[in-house]
């Protein structure tokens, strides 16, 4: 860390962050025209300490001004192992300031003497209302890392990201990993990135969402839903660490089973994984999760939630909950099945809008033997 430090002291803009804690500008300088570098900023960036990943991409909103500031034109998913956030970005050539991200705690949250009841009520009151502040700075440097200060001190007390203790992050780009680049499909780009222990060796594995890179695949739409269709096809890659430090591929599907974000047929369809679905990695078990959901052609949302653990050296599907809610008359239906034990349970009689009378049916089911995550399919088989 302290080499990071030094080969950054001449950063002027750095130095003005460790000092004032990027609580305003100009750790986020305004331009109206994108350059080079700022195009450049688009990737998938790690801390590895802390399992944290950070994807940068260029956003697809219209923007409502007569000229629009380029620099606004990006959004974040930030993903650690507690939470999944997204928003809007802003880059310029020396910072991405992440809009939306509230502080875990602000200057109001440090400890107060008891010697001052005053500041201790307003330092209350304060921390009712619960209005932090938003908006967190991260550094850009060479080597395509960014940097961030985590934590001030007791004169500037702050704390941008709770679920790291450490003080200064640094964020590598996953993209200028040899070890992980060589092995992507030629012409697929990685879209999203998630960390954590998969074979309980301690260290964090990173799972990819890689999606193809034609733009033939990009259809006009000139009907319902989105202007354009990206039909691209998408998969998940799953790298182990090894005590190098350096990433194994072990898995992989490219054969359908993560959705494309739209879908010609269906051009209501939102994007089933980025949208409101994920992919986590909680106490060993790879988690991925699906939402579908139209704004036109149907009333129904649908989760599909697939629970994956490594064992006989593939990642075996172990479980898989299902809902289904009707978004007029508020109905559920659950079903959650247990491949490991072949039990299903389903319930049906809930309501979101009304009082539930639920109904639990209890079934066993027949499998010969567990499915893998290389081997699913766009049907879910």
């Amino acid at each position: 860390m302290l080499n990071n430090m030094n080969n950054r002291k001449n950063n002027p803009l750095f130095l003005l962050a460790l000092s004032f804690g990027c609580l305003f500008p100009p750790c986020a300088l305004a331009q109206n025209k994108m350059t080079a570098k700022q195009a450049t900023i688009v990737g998938n960036y790690y801390h590895e300490p802390c399992g944290i990943t950070i994807t940068v991409s260029q956003a697809n909103w219209p923007e409502p001004s007569e000229q629009p500031d380029k620099s606004n034109k990006y959004e974040y998913r930030y993903q650690s192992p507690e939470r999944i956030l997204t928003g809007k970005a802003r880059v310029t050539d020396d910072a991405v300031v992440l809009a939306d991200l509230e502080y875990s705690e602000d200057y109001f949250d440090a400890a107060v003497p008891d010697e001052q009841p005053e500041l201790i009520k307003k330092y209350a009151k304060l921390k009712k209302a619960g209005e932090r502040h938003r908006g967190i700075d991260l550094i850009r440097n060479e080597h395509n890392t960014l940097s961030l200060q985590n934590y001030g001190n007791a004169m500037n007390y702050y704390v941008k990201l709770g679920e790291c203790d450490e003080k200064f992050l640094d964020f590598s780009k996953l993209e200028k990993r040899s070890d992980i680049s060589k092995q992507l499909p030629k012409n697929w780009k990685i879209i999203s990135a998630t960390m954590g222990d998969l074979n309980k060796d301690k260290r964090h594995d990173i799972v990819l969402i890689v999606e193809e890179n034609n733009p033939r695949k990009r259809l006009k739409n000139t009907g319902m839903g989105d202007s354009t269709l990206n039909i691209n096809q998408r998969g998940i890659m799953v790298f182990f660490q090894r005590h190098d430090g350096r990433f194994e591929l072990v898995e992989k599907n490219l054969t359908g089973f993560i959705p494309s974000e739209n879908d010609e047929d269906s051009p209501c369809l939102a994007d089933p994984l980025m949208y409101e679905g994920s992919i986590e990695i909680k106490k060993n078990i790879l988690i991925v999760h699906f939402n579908y959901w139209l704004s036109c052609g149907s009333w129904y949302v649908t989760d599909y939630t697939y629970k994956f653990r490594y064992q006989n050296k593939r990642f075996a599907l172990i479980g898989l909950d299902e809902s289904t809610f009707h978004r007029a008359s508020g109905e559920i239906t659950e079903t959650s099945t247990n491949y490991l034990t072949k039990k299903q349970i389903v319930t049906t009689g809930l309501n979101q809008f009304e009082k539930s009378n639920p109904t639990t049916e209890k079934f066993t089911i027949k499998i010969k033997k567990l499915s893998s995550l290389s081997k699913m399919t766009k049907n879910r088989e």
